[in-house]
């Protein structure tokens, strides 16, 4: 994967707050993997797209994921299978920049935490349906 012109290696722990305020598109293949926790925590980027092979459909934790993002506009969740995640709490933690978010396809069927997962989000101001939403 190349951030900035730089080539660099995903491994679970890498964070993508070298990528600055740059959109960044994910093509990565992740059907492997079963946490995508804080992979984006306190980035500056202004927007995030995330290609059909962004596999999620065995990722369990979702927490943290976008926790801090500030400065974040825009961002594709259409390609999200959220089917087995378990752990979603603060996900959009302070994504204050944030205006609106697509949420139709999130399944969250399996999900035990949610605490917290909009708070502070300040621009967000709609909202689209959450489908299979259990409290």
């Amino acid at each position: 994967m190349t951030i900035d012109g730089e080539k660099v290696d995903f491994c679970t722990t890498y964070i993508f707050k070298s990528a600055g305020k740059h959109t960044v598109i994910v093509l990565l293949d992740l059907s492997e993997m079963f946490t995508l926790n804080s992979i984006f925590y306190n980035s500056e980027m202004t927007s995030i797209i995330f290609s059909e092979k962004f596999n999620t459909k065995k990722i369990i934790y979702m927490n943290n994921m976008f926790k801090g993002c500030s400065q974040l506009t825009s961002i594709n969740l259409s390609y999200f299978n959220t089917k087995n995640v378990e752990n979603m709490k603060y996900m959009f933690l302070e994504c204050r920049s944030l205006v609106s978010l697509d949420l139709s396809n999130f399944n969250t069927q399996n999900v035990e935490y949610m605490n917290s997962m909009f708070k502070n989000c300040t621009s967000l101001n709609i909202f689209f349906v959450i489908q299979n939403i259990l409290f």
